[in-house]
């Protein structure tokens, strides 16, 4: 299971490096009920001009500081635990990325 929606999240990936702005905004619209269009548009945008999205999912240890960076400042997180296998597993995506899955 965890391998299909990885796929599925490759395959959106794809999509977004593949669709215009305003394409990725109306195929995510109906997640985003309550959010203007041209809101979701310029995000999207924001999104693009930042190089937030990267082609391989895998979280490196860079990648998920910055993650618990955003957690701690929202709030979501009182504190920062360490990178390592037990808590990032990169196998399935790298397995995905290569074709063995």
């Amino acid at each position: 299971k965890v391998s299909a929606f990885m796929k599925a999240v490759i395959k959106g990936i794809n999509y977004c490096f593949t669709h215009s702005a305003e394409e990725i905004a109306e195929a995510i619209q109906p997640g985003f009920t309550t959010t203007d269009k041209e809101l979701l548009i310029k995000s999207v945008r924001r999104y693009m001009d930042i190089d937030a999205w990267k082609t391989v999912p895998t979280m490196t240890e860079n990648s998920f500081d910055n993650l618990q960076n955003i957690l701690l400042s929202a709030g979501s997180i009182t504190e920062k635990v360490s990178y390592g296998a037990d808590v990032v597993d990169n196998s399935i995506v790298e397995e995905i990325v290569a074709g063995q899955l």
